[in-house]
């Protein structure tokens, strides 16, 4: 992303919509998404129950991403990673009673993409360290077990661009030197 953007990413699930932006990051209701509160101001339609923002984290959130499966959100910031469980209540980000928490071993570390596998059974995050080549990181979420990858370990490039699940457990990853898949359930 260039830092210039004003939004960083954005996820939608069957009734909301999640925006990253370089301002705040919040949850958005369907009602607001197609058009149903159009005559209220834009700050009464912050102050709504139709928008609920994320928690803070230390560091504002640059990406996330909803494993719709177990009700999870991921949130990357520059200072880690976090989890935390969605809410299906308008004008909540998180489930009643819960908190993000960062993800174990991200901690201090600059996440620049998160993404989870389709039944959310691993989490691939982008590490950025300056101007350090970038790091690709998995998470057996079932055991918690981390594994992390250089361009000498396999990556296309430096500059890893994106990541996509194929399935539960294959990745493709797209680099500045071109495309590799990795069958997660294989690494661990």
């Amino acid at each position: 992303e260039n830092p210039d953007d004003l939004i960083l990413d954005f996820e939608v699930n069957s009734s909301t919509a999640y925006v990253v932006s370089t301002l705040i990051t919040a949850k958005v209701s369907e009602s607001i998404i197609s058009g149903g509160a159009s005559g209220a101001s834009a700050e009464d339609l912050l102050n709504s129950d139709h928008v609920a923002f994320a928690p803070e984290l230390g560091s504002p959130i640059v990406d996330l991403d909803l494993d719709e499966t177990n009700s999870r959100i991921y949130m990357a910031t520059a200072n880690g990673l976090y989890v935390g469980s969605t809410s299906t209540a308008s004008g909540k980000f998180l489930a009643d009673g819960t908190e993000a928490t960062a993800v174990a071993g991200t901690l201090g570390y600059s996440i620049k993409r998160a993404v989870s596998s389709q039944r959310g059974s691993y989490v691939a995050f982008i590490t950025k360290r300056g101007d350090d080549p970038d790091l690709l990181s998995l998470i057996n979420v079932a055991t918690s077990g981390i594994q992390t990858y250089r361009t000498l370990e396999g990556l296309p490039g430096e500059d890893i661009q994106s990541l996509v699940w194929l399935d539960d457990s294959v990745l493709a990853i797209g680099g500045n030197r071109g495309l590799v898949a990795v069958d997660v359930a294989a690494v661990f």
